[in-house]
């Protein structure tokens, strides 16, 4: 994750339904009136669209992306998967035959994708039952073995740099650190220097086996369609890195995604090991550095978050700091001596 000015990251968020229905039936002919924002996002945004013709979704990329090269590459990414057996978006070309259309609003060059509107179901850690972790399990690693093979333009998705996220120093110059105590703080500090070190004394990247990975694995990412398949989108954080690295990202997500005890997080996580392998094994070094990508992750959406929202308090933040710096207590207290 990186980040940019607040307003420039945001401003996919502030495009309103006038703007979308304005560039959509330009760009595809349509005379579309009904658009819906819909729920989730951080960053980009996602929108409903009514036509005549059906249904369809207009995504909104915000100015992290960059060239509009690197959307395209995305686009291409969702192709070569659903070639090879794992559901993503199918992308409409716009009347110019281009797969990405170029939205203005407020002096900014926003791209805008549209992709066929699908029936998705959302399953939440605490409900999940050992099927839907079975197969969403499976399809990951389906989609790993097969992005081991894909011929990305390396200009556009790069390998994912490791180094240590300053975590504490986000927090303690963004407003959310007046939601906090001294002591709580301290003990922050004093976490935050452990998982640092934790990631710096068993990061061996060199032996770890890599793929093309998500970057942001989680159940928002990870949905079902009505016949049970798994849908993956949302490929934005995408980068050449560890399969360790996805798990923890998908892992961490599992203990955040609601109110999840240990002891049931325990069980998500060997049911998806334990299902993942059974179609892509891992060697000995990928299950050991799985822990500490779990502690990186924390520490990554904390830096995130609060540089992103750097001067806009948020309860968000303020609980995924609480849970990420508990999360990686318990982490350490049960991986530091193995």
């Amino acid at each position: 994750m990186e980040n940019k000015g607040e307003d420039e990251l945001l401003l996919a968020r502030k495009v309103d339904a006038a703007a979308v229905l304005a560039c959509v039936n330009r760009e595809y002919g349509w005379e579309a009136k009904d658009a819906i924002l819909l729920p989730g996002g951080t960053e980009n945004s996602a929108w409903q669209v009514t036509t005549p013709a059906g249904i369809w979704v207009a995504k909104i990329f915000s100015a992290r992306e960059g060239p509009v090269a690197r959307v395209q590459e995305e686009n291409n990414l969702y192709k070569f998967l659903n070639a090879h057996g794992t559901h993503a978006p199918e992308v409409l070309d716009n009347l110019k035959g281009e797969d990405v259309s170029i939205l203005e609003f407020q002096g900014a060059k926003l791209p805008l994708v549209v992709m066929k509107f699908e029936e998705l179901r959302m399953c939440m850690p605490a409900t999940m039952t050992q099927d839907e972790l079975t197969r969403i399990a499976v399809a990951t690693a389906k989609m790993h073995k097969a992005l081991q093979e894909y011929p990305a333009e390396k200009a556009h998705t790069n390998d994912r740099t490791l180094d240590v996220p300053k975590a504490y120093t986000a927090l303690t110059t963004s407003v959310h650190v007046k939601k906090f105590s001294e002591d709580e703080l301290d003990r922050y500090k004093a976490i935050d220097i452990q998982m640092g070190e934790y990631i710096q004394g068993h990061l061996q990247p060199e032996l770890l086996t890599k793929t093309l990975i998500h970057g942001d694995l989680a159940p928002e990412h990870t949905r079902f369609l009505p016949d049970g398949s798994v849908y993956f989108f949302d490929f934005s954080d995408r980068a050449w890195a560890p399969v360790a690295l996805e798990i923890g990202i998908y892992f961490v997500a599992l203990h955040s995604w609601g109110d999840v005890p240990h002891a049931h997080w325990e069980k998500l996580k060997e049911g998806f090991l334990a299902s993942y392998e059974s179609v892509f094994p891992l060697t000995k070094n990928d299950v050991q550095a799985i822990p500490l990508f779990m502690l990186y992750r924390q520490l990554d959406v904390i830096k995130y978050l609060c540089s992103l929202y750097k001067n806009e308090p948020n309860e968000h933040t303020v609980n995924w700091v609480r849970r990420g710096y508990a999360l990686g207590e318990h982490i350490l207290k049960n991986y530091e001596q193995r």
